[in-house]
């Protein structure tokens, strides 16, 4: 049972090298679902943050634990209503039996484009490097495998780096309507790895980080004085594996600022995540909570496993944190900017 649990883990590791990292909240990591979602703000400048612990009584010494931060910030565009936005993106995935650990930098820019007064398009690219290394010390090999595993017997295995760096590219299109505040739709498409960086850490293989297209849908429609509903999808597919989480808060509305855009309200979800290759499966089931303070915003979620999973890991799934803070430079705090919440 040792062995079976090492090679899974292994197993584990490895296969995470091949798909970009996930948080539960996309709405909470706009850059990095599409980066035409970059400067869409009731604001001019945002920050955001995301913490994310997964597999940690599978692998108690080595869970993936993943970090993300951003910054942006949103200027006038050439024409009334336009935007420009730039931002900065980084963020640490690291975790598992061989200790993968990837690092991105990235910046992205867009342009929102106004159709009308509440129809907008926005165009983003992103760039920036990736850098993905092993820490094999920990690792273990069929090789080494005698009935028993014995750490003196040779790997077989050839490794020329174990510490890559690559230039990435991405880019994305988002539309949205935003009648008011707490009225909208949104609807975009993402890729990511355009220039299909080579991660291969030996010598005789390469291993191709291949392209990822995304998709996102969802909105904002008030159903009472002081109560939202708050859809969304989103779809990622990623060489032969796709995920597709669907689902949607209640938002209850304590206190609204129609002059400002400010509101202090709880947000209660669930979501749902399929994932699949040749063969789909419920993969997770997400509840989660959110409290909007003003300019700040707190989100808690925790991944209950439904799949194979759930009895490897005693039932337990992930604990994911978020943080998003939007501020309004003095010029702007009269205006109010019609924008949809992700």
């Amino acid at each position: 049972m040792k062995k079976i649990i090492a090679l899974f883990c292994l197993f584990v590791s490895f296969t995470a090298l091949a798909q970009d990292l996930q948080f539960s909240q996309n709405y909470a990591v706009p850059a990095l679902v599409n980066p035409a979602m970059t400067g869409i703000m009731n604001g001019n400048i945002r920050f955001n943050a995301a913490y994310r612990n997964q597999w940690n009584s599978l692998m108690p010494n080595t869970p993936f634990r993943s970090i993300f931060a951003a910054a942006e910030v949103a200027f006038s565009g050439f024409r009334a209503y336009d935007r420009l936005a730039a931002g900065v993106m980084v963020y640490n995935d690291k975790g598992g039996t061989v200790g993968i650990n990837t690092n991105t930098f990235q910046v992205n820019l867009a342009y929102n484009a106004a159709l009308s007064e509440t129809m907008y398009v926005s165009i983003g690219m992103s760039g920036g490097i990736l850098q993905k290394s092993l820490d094999l010390s920990a690792a273990q090999f069929g090789n080494q495998y005698e009935g028993a595993y014995n750490a003196s017997l040779p790997t077989g295995e050839i490794w020329t780096n174990t510490n890559l760096s690559r230039p990435d590219l991405g880019a994305g299109v988002l539309a949205y309507w935003t009648p008011s505040l707490r009225k909208n739709l949104f609807m975009g498409m993402g890729m990511y790895h355009v220039l299909r960086p080579d991660f291969g850490f030996t010598g005789y293989t390469k291993d191709i980080l291949k392209g990822k297209m995304s998709a996102q849908v969802g909105g904002s429609f008030p159903i009472s004085e002081k109560i939202d509903i708050v859809p969304s999808l989103y779809f990622i597919n990623q060489q032969q594996a796709y995920q597709l989480m669907g689902g949607g808060f209640m938002r209850y509305i304590f206190d609204y600022q129609r002059r400002t855009g400010l509101e202090k309200a709880l947000s209660i979800g669930t979501w749902a995540r399929m994932v699949g290759g040749t063969q789909a499966s419920l993969a997770a089931i997400i509840p989660v909570i959110k409290l909007d303070y003003d300019n700040l915003a707190v989100g808690v979620s925790y991944d209950v496993a439904t799949n194979q999973l759930r009895t490897a890991t005693s039932g337990n799934g992930g604990l994911e944190i978020s943080l998003s803070y939007i501020v309004k430079t003095p010029q702007q705090q009269k205006k109010v900017v019609d924008c949809p919440r992700f």
